[in-house]
């Protein structure tokens, strides 16, 4: 793995510690290599607990086979564009079969190297990763007649390490590798998802359209229904349903990446949830993980809660006590927000909205499903118990 720079015998060191790393890191990589980069699967997998992380390696190395991955020939088999949809098509595949442990990351590659006929354009590569939280790329541009075809590939795969590193969360690989010199110009760029910017704070909901793609602060309805949605089951579908007829206005479902009681949502598990969900219902998804912080962010609005949930709500704890729970009813008050329960079943006794104590100054902002209207007793649990 030698090449010749100006008469000087050099040898680039493809960093071992780092696929090790990865092998020991949270991924589920699906990898497409096109064109080159194709040595970065030998890399992984010579590692032991390769196949802990790596869900797939594609190799579409002719026009045909990279039409086919595509769906289509591309204009330029080499380009941000092209490596960008095949990084977007492998996270897809790898979400798809990922464990409930492994974020799912789709890494691509497309380069033009030196070759054994004279090449026009440009000596090149084209890399990107792509996660639930962003995308980053990278560009390398090689000058002609430098390095040799082995030098260029073994580049790219540092790049290619680095992409994925940095995809995984992994200390200590977020610089550059290959450096930007007269032997090869490098240019990275990297952009969050609205997922990744609601993360960072960049903005406060995104509404997801049918389609399932995000707007940041898109217009929320009247009425929503919060949820995990783990899995979206009849019960929160019915429950919707019935508060739209009760309410006479449409109903959204609202999915927190926080929760009071549990760790943040991952966001490859959010996208998960966001998948299921498009195109059946109305969603927004946020970070206000009590329904103090829902209400300030949506005040005015109708919250519908099964009993569970309601009793949640009025529960001292969540607002640090006595204290702090009068403080937060007054606040309901100002911010104009009003409850719409239904019943259900909690071991053999039929909850309603009258077993929840609601203090006097929230009461008239309280009112129930009547359980002949609507009363569902799935349970998200019980579905989830029956996966194992």
């Amino acid at each position: 793995m030698k090449s010749t720079e100006n008469g000087d015998e050099r040898k680039l060191l493809v960093p071992s510690e780092a696929a090790a790393a990865l092998v020991l890191g949270p991924a589920w990589f699906g990898v497409v290599a096109a064109g080159g980069g194709a040595r970065i699967l030998g890399w992984l997998t010579s590692r032991p607990g390769c196949s802990r992380i790596l869900a797939e390696g594609v190799v579409p190395y002719g026009g045909d086979a990279l039409a086919r991955l595509l769906g289509e020939a591309p204009a330029s088999a080499v380009s941000a564009e092209v490596a960008l949809r095949l990084a977007t098509g492998a996270h897809r595949r790898a979400a798809r079969t990922a464990p409930a442990d492994r974020i799912p990351i789709g890494v691509a590659c497309t380069a033009a190297f030196v070759t054994d006929r004279r090449r026009r354009g440009e000596e090149q590569a084209f890399l990107c990763a792509v996660s639930a939280e962003g995308t980053r790329s990278v560009h390398l541009r090689f000058r002609k007649g430098i390095w040799d075809r082995d030098r260029q590939e073994e580049a790219v795969v540092l790049e290619i390490l680095r992409l994925m590193a940095i995809a995984s969360g992994l200390e200590g690989w977020g610089s550059a590798i290959v450096g930007d010199g007269s032997e090869v110009r490098r240019a990275e760029e990297a952009e969050r998802t609205q997922l990744g910017r609601l993360t960072a704070g960049q903005v406060s909901w995104i509404r997801v359209q049918s389609d399932g793609r995000s707007v940041p602060g898109g217009a929320a309805s009247a009425a929503l229904l919060p949820g995990s949605f783990y899995p979206l089951h009849p019960g929160h579908l019915g429950m919707a349903e019935a508060a739209e007829q009760l309410l006479g206005m449409p109903v959204d479902l609202e999915l927190s990446l926080a929760n009071a009681d549990k760790a943040d949502l991952p966001l490859h598990e959010a996208r998960r949830r966001i998948d299921a969900i498009a195109g059946v219902r109305p969603l927004l998804v946020t970070r206000a993980g009590t329904f103090l912080e829902k209400a300030r962010l949506f005040p005015g609005r109708w919250f519908v809660l099964g009993y569970d949930t309601a009793a949640r709500l009025v529960c001292h704890r969540y607002y640090g006590g006595p204290a702090g729970w009068a403080a937060a009813v007054e606040e309901f008050v100002r911010l104009d927000c009003r409850f719409l329960v239904a019943a259900r079943r909690t071991g053999d006794t039929l909850r309603t909205l009258e077993d929840v104590p609601v203090p006097e100054g929230l009461s008239e902002r309280f009112r129930a499903i009547p359980v002949d209207r609507f009363r569902e007793d799935i349970s998200s649990t019980d579905l989830r118990k029956g996966w194992f």
